[in-house]
């Protein structure tokens, strides 16, 4: 597969123009961490709460398996339901200013390196002003799946009207390890040292809700049994990506200032951000939780809103959660995931019918709630 090099991935950039980067998330990815579990994703969208965005379902146009964002066009996160190609985004919250007519939609790129892969992803990128993010992304139909993170993002402390350098970073996913990331500035840490020559990228900027999320998800896939069923790893993963108002947890030294300071330390209380009366129109309105079952050669995509009713939320009835769904996809005809054709389950149908074999070349997916 092809790869991208981090050296070609440098931006600089005016920091003049138009709106901050605003939106939350927290994305966790576990890569071979259990030997039946090649690969699992959580992730919590945070938006403002009337931004629209449609429903996750297969595109038939496009064999796309994602949320699509009604506003931008773009997506979150989305599975190339043929190919396996997948990537997930969180912005990256930043005081730096860009000229909003210039700027393409992140959920663009998302789009991009799920629709064609990694393939001439620099140009795409280089060719294009994005505010900052990151993503994760790659090749998600194999036993052992390879999985690289870039980020790009501007140092935030800089005088008026000074030049403003973008950076950029790329790295592989670690096997055997959890990966957590929110909206953190990994250009701005230790008191902006990337600006002054200073490493760039460093681990300081993870934010305590971040490093709280991976000691839980790596308990959680540490405990698993030999043979686990993945309806209790959805169920596990998903009670620590609900949690807010966790005892003990402290907000970043450094806080992004877009909201009051009261609320940008209850965007830190967890991993979930929940409808309150006093932060009414911003918080976590979707979720979702992808596993690779190695066993059953099968991706397992549940989702959920968790946004309903914000338009008429009050204190006695706040905004409500949907009912977890899924959409079971078989892994694609590949020939470095070794599948035979046989190897195909309808397994999604809530019944017994008898097992049907995939036809070769295209995705047979099925949907089912919870």
């Amino acid at each position: 597969a092809a790869q991208l090099h981090e050296g070609s991935l440098r931006q600089a950039a005016l920091g003049e123009g138009s709106c901050l980067s605003l939106g939350m998330c927290i994305l966790l990815i576990a890569l071979g961490c259990h030997p039946a579990i090649p690969f699992l994703c959580a992730h919590n969208r945070d938006e403002n709460r009337n931004r629209p965005s449609g429903d996750d379902k297969l595109e038939p146009e496009t064999q796309i398996v994602c949320g699509r964002d009604s506003q931008a066009g773009g997506m979150v996160l989305g599975l190339q339901s043929a190919t396996g190609n997948f990537a997930a985004l969180t912005n990256c919250r930043t005081h730096v200013k860009r000229d909003k007519e210039l700027l393409t939609s992140r959920g663009r790129l998302v789009e991009r390196l799920v629709a064609e892969g990694p393939s001439g992803i620099e140009d795409f990128f280089r060719s294009r002003t994005f505010d900052g993010f990151h993503v994760v992304f790659g090749n998600v139909y194999a036993a052992a799946p390879q999985l690289q993170y870039l980020w790009n993002a501007p140092a935030d402390c800089v005088a008026d009207g000074e030049l403003v350098q973008w950076h950029s970073g790329l790295s592989d996913l670690q096997d055997g390890r959890v990966f957590v990331v929110s909206n953190e500035n990994p250009a701005s840490v230790s008191g902006c040292s990337s600006a002054a020559g200073g490493a760039v990228g460093s681990a300081d900027c993870t934010w305590p809700k971040c490093r709280w999320l991976e000691r839980r998800a790596a308990e959680i896939l540490k405990a698993l049994p030999e043979d686990p069923k993945v309806d209790d790893i959805q169920v596990g993963i998903s009670r620590i990506m609900d949690a807010y108002d966790v005892p003990g947890l402290e907000p970043p030294e450094r806080l992004p200032l877009w909201f009051r300071s009261i609320e940008e330390v209850l965007l830190h209380t967890g991993p979930f951000a929940p409808w309150r009366p006093s932060f009414k129109s911003f918080g976590t309105v979707s979720q979702r939780v992808m596993i690779s079952d190695g066993r059953t050669k099968e991706m397992n995509y549940f989702h959920r809103s968790t946004n309903i009713g914000w338009e008429i939320a009050t204190p006695e009835h706040p905004t409500r959660c949907g009912e977890w769904e899924r959409i079971r996809v078989p892994w694609a005809h590949r020939a470095d995931v070794g599948r035979s054709e046989g190897e195909n389950r309808d397994t999604d149908r809530g019944d017994d019918e008898n097992r049907e074999p995939k036809r070769q070349c295209t995705s047979r997916v099925f949907t089912s709630r919870l």
